[in-house]
């Protein structure tokens, strides 16, 4: 497991913003990099150029970056085994094929789009998996070669040995797939002469000298596949490890109806990348002594990839939360107001008011609503109404609250806190009694922060005002 030489890799393909799963696989590369003494290569798979998109690998870099994923080498950085974008690669990948080529490993494949289509429609009708049914494998090289020179449209295919391909997954075991539940001998060049993922990333993982290769359990069957190419080309695979997928709540493969799934959205919602990298490392990974909050330099101590877990990872809402509202608590006052202000645009807002939800927050997206404790309410849900409403001591604590503010001669901060003890010592009532028709007069919440500085902060006006009105309702 640990090497001085491990060369470990994250290679996102920028077709779409960097979502959840692969931030986490980012995460792991990067503890596992950290945890072995070795190195990340950061590596953006942009074979597909209809969907690669620089606005996503410009998201992809910032949000890795925000989120404390550290690189050594790069498309941003360089490094000695560059470039590090395959769209830049082509040579390399035309090298390769024309040698396998010569071997036989790789051959022309002259089916017409319409023919495979109508492969996949019988097979599927037959209750068939898709598979390529090799039938230009036996076109002899004298004819592919005329048939290419006459400007016949091809791609290429690699041939698939005839046998049971194994492999050790540090995660998985032992790991054996028979070559006949592949799909048959697979592309890897396009007929526009672009290259396939299987094909592009065998050849740069061997060229990178990468030497364990930690990503999702939906490549299993593309791992086997590159087996076959590493042997082809006479290279020693990596170590592979295959990370179990992330579920929702339900138990179901984690998508948008579960709720924010990209780092950029998660990013606007609030959460601090420090509580968001522990929270990934926690889905399918768990440490040995139990201890589950740590900073990341903490992580990168403790981490063993041996500890992965072949379980889904569920997505625990809650956990983030609770790890998010930890962290902005352990915020210094001012990096706190530094965030806090991103979320509240109201320049009428003073830093008091800010502090006084700070711990009160799961993430920073919730402070607006909280902030409209003190200057414009909710209305109270009926839930909470009708119980105030059902309490006969309701009527008695709000008059008598609204008889000592009338009664102030100054309201302070100090004022406020002395009147709210010796509301709290007349034994009109006690407990929720004595707070709960307050709060939700005042806040239209019968829950919040400190009583004392929240009444302080809505100020004398807006206390009588919103008293007086609630006691009508009720």
């Amino acid at each position: 497991m640990s090497t001085p030489y491990a060369r470990l890799r994250f290679a996102p393909s920028p077709t779409g913003p960097l979502h959840i799963g692969n931030a986490r696989t980012a995460v792991f590369n990067h503890l596992w990099a950290k945890s072995m003494g070795g190195l990340l290569v950061l590596r953006l798979e942009d074979t597909d150029t209809e969907r690669s998109k620089p606005e996503y690998e410009k998201e992809i870099l910032e949000g890795l970056t925000w989120l404390g994923v550290e690189w050594q080498e790069g498309p941003d950085i360089g490094g000695p085994r560059g470039p590090y974008r395959q769209s830049e690669r082509t040579a390399i990948y035309q090298h390769i094929i024309d040698k396998l080529m010569e071997k036989g490993a790789i051959y022309r494949c002259f089916c017409k789009p319409e023919r495979l289509e109508d492969l996949r429609r019988r097979q599927n009708e037959s209750g068939l998996p898709p598979a390529y049914d090799n039938r230009c494998r036996s076109i002899s090289p004298e004819e592919s070669q005329a048939r290419a020179d006459a400007g016949e449209s091809f791609t290429l295919r690699f041939r698939l040995p005839a046998k049971v391909i194994d492999f050790r997954d540090i995660i998985r075991g032992e790991m054996a797939f028979d070559h006949t539940s592949l799909g048959g001998d697979f592309i890897v060049r396009r007929s526009d002469g672009s290259f396939t993922y299987n094909f592009a990333c065998v050849v740069d993982d061997v060229k990178m000298g990468i030497t364990h290769v930690l990503r999702g359990e939906d490549h299993l069957t593309n791992t086997a596949r590159q087996i076959c190419i590493y042997e082809a080309l006479k290279a020693e695979p990596p170590i592979f490890a295959h990370a179990s997928l992330i579920m929702g709540g339900d138990h179901q493969k984690l998508s948008k109806r579960h709720g924010a799934t990209t780092i950029a959205e998660m990013r606007r919602d609030g959460y601090l990348p420090e509580a968001l990298f522990n929270f990934l490392t926690l889905l399918g990974w768990s440490p040995a002594d139990g201890i589950e909050e740590r900073s990341r330099t903490e992580m990168e101590k403790v981490f063993d990839g041996r500890r992965l877990n072949a379980a889904p990872a569920v997505f625990n809402q809650d956990k983030l939360d609770w790890l998010n509202a930890r962290r902005i608590r352990d915020l210094s006052d001012e990096r706190y107001l530094e965030l806090a202000r991103r979320y509240v645009t109201e320049k009428s807002v003073g830093n008091a008011a800010l502090l006084l939800f700070k711990e009160e927050l799961s993430c920073l997206s919730e402070l607006p609503g909280r902030i409209s404790m003190i200057s414009s309410p909710p209305p109270p849900s009926e839930e909470e109404l009708a119980e105030i409403k059902n309490w006969p001591e309701s009527r008695t604590v709000l008059k008598d609250f609204l008889r000592r503010l009338r009664a102030m001669s100054d309201f302070t901060p100090e004022t406020m806190g002395a009147m709210i003890d010796e509301f709290k010592a007349s034994g009109i009532a006690s407990g929720k009694k004595l707070f709960w028709p307050l709060r939700l007069a005042v806040s239209g919440s019968v829950k919040g922060p400190q009583i004392k500085d929240l009444l302080y902060l809505i100020g004398r006006d807006n206390l009588e005002k919103r008293v007086v009105e609630f006691l009508q309702k009720i």
